[in-house]
């Protein structure tokens, strides 16, 4: 079992790094006042972590209960600060357990569910804080509901993975990291009124079906709604109503001119083509943009300013295919810019890239990171490249990753990108719009001369 529970670590540990998700953790203060929930509420009598990994052990630690869905066995009112791994363990039980009314700091996750019997898992009313890697982790149990909890800044609030059928209602998440992700065929899960403030709620199967089976209703992110696009055919999306946008199997969908701040993963596109991101604000973002398993989209004009965060404090990550980055501008991104993992012919050119990945990673110290195959960082018709701000001015600008990329060609100069105003419109439309209307003005008043 201790093996078992090793190769699952690790293979979170793997899954978390390509859905960019951060070990460290950062302090924001940007609360929600109808929210806001004091960091150092951590009391000072402390318990000891709970190990259960049979049925066995509710019986042995005296735990109140008898494991029927009436009477489950209840894990309650502890305070657990740890150095250790996990706060909370429970794996290849049968019983029912509702894990209630507990606090819980840990160096890795605050809750470990792993191979429960189907809807016998209840996780509420609980505070999960700093908690390094997850506040709750559900791995292979299905039927789990997750409610009335809070998540305050843990690195990530809430996995599921190959978590079936699971019910997630009436949290709360402050300033996580990441927020929540439900990934890798944890299909026909319930999202419903989760409150996140600077987090969002992450999507991630591979296939179109499996989005097909969740349920989104009436969450917020950052007092907004979440768009959760499915199977969207050339629409236009303009609107800052949302405070994320998931789009999975949508085609020819344009984002335009909208503003997404102080998140962790405003847009994701997911099974997606031919769909276009142009002209929007992406500001003190985690992460902003996340393509898997699309192709042939284009993001185009926007902005991404300020990534923050955890490790992957990025602009655009990638594990998709035969896109296009043109004309964005890159800057102050404390992780690269643009992250390319295992994709293949992508296209990057005349782009901005200042001051991101300032202090390096481990991978390497330039501004974007290439991971792929045959990727192309310039225009193969003009042989223009991209502005780094950081080019020797000699040879080619080295790009960090295995794919071993350059871009041949760096501009010498920053590229001219239409500047995006706070209100997500182009200063060009507006002069455009007082043109138009000092012209009016001028026929009004010849008329008027007429006239008279």
């Amino acid at each position: 079992m201790l093996k078992e529970m090793n190769k699952i670590k690790s293979l979170l540990l793997a899954i978390i790094t390509l859905s960019l998700i951060g070990i460290s953790f950062y302090s924001n203060t940007h609360y929600s006042d109808a929210i806001h929930e004091p960091i150092d509420c951590l009391i000072q009598t402390q318990d000891s972590p709970v190990i259960i990994n049979n049925d066995n052990d509710f019986i042995s630690l005296g735990l109140l209960g008898d494991g029927s869905s009436t009477y489950p066995y209840r894990i309650e009112n502890l305070t657990i600060i740890t150095s250790g791994s996990e706060g909370i363990i429970v794996t290849s039980t049968t019983k029912h357990f509702v894990i209630r009314n507990c606090t819980i700091s840990t160096s890795y996750a605050g809750i470990f569910v792993y191979s429960v019997a189907t809807k016998t898992a209840t996780i509420e009313n609980n505070t999960f804080i700093n908690n390094e890697l997850v506040g709750i982790y559900c791995y292979s149990s299905n039927n789990v509901t997750i409610s009335d909890n809070k998540f305050i800044k843990n690195t990530n609030g809430l996995i599921l993975q190959h978590s079936k059928y699971s019910s997630v209602f009436n949290n709360i998440l402050i300033n996580n990291t990441h927020g929540m992700y439900a990934i890798e065929n944890s299909i026909y899960s319930n999202f419903t009124s989760n409150i996140l403030t600077n987090n969002t709620l992450l999507i991630d199967e591979n296939n179109a079906a499996a989005y097909q089976t969740y349920i989104l209703n009436n969450n917020l992110v950052n007092g907004k709604s979440i768009g959760f696009l499915l199977n969207y055919v050339d629409e236009v999306i303009t609107s800052t109503d949302y405070g994320q946008l998931l789009l999975a199997n949508c085609t020819g969908v344009t984002i335009q001119e909208c503003i997404f701040p102080d998140v962790d993963l405003p847009v994701t596109l997911s099974i997606c083509s031919e769909c276009n991101l142009i002209g929007n604000n992406f500001t003190d973002n985690a992460a902003s943009v996340y393509l898997i398993y699309s192709s042939q989209n284009l993001i185009k004009e926007n902005y991404f300013i300020n990534g923050k965060g955890g490790k992957y404090a990025l602009g655009i990550f990638f594990s998709s295919s035969n896109n296009s980055i043109i004309n964005n501008h890159f800057e102050n991104n404390k992780d690269y810019a643009i992250w390319i993992h295992e994709s293949a012919n992508n296209t990057v050119y005349y782009n901005n890239f200042i001051n991101n990945n300032p202090t390096g990673q481990p991978e390497g110290t330039s501004q974007a990171f290439d991971n792929g195959l045959d990727n192309i960082w310039y225009n193969m018709d003009t042989k223009k490249g991209n502005y780094w701000d950081d080019y020797s001015g000699v040879g080619s600008y080295l790009i960090d990753g295995i794919a071993n990329s350059e871009d041949p060609f760096p501009l010498g100069s920053v590229a001219d990108i239409p500047f995006i105003t706070e209100y997500g419109t182009y200063i060009r439309s507006l002069s455009i719009a007082f043109v138009c209307l000092s012209l009016i003005v001028i026929i009004v008043k010849r008329k008027k001369r007429k006239n008279n």
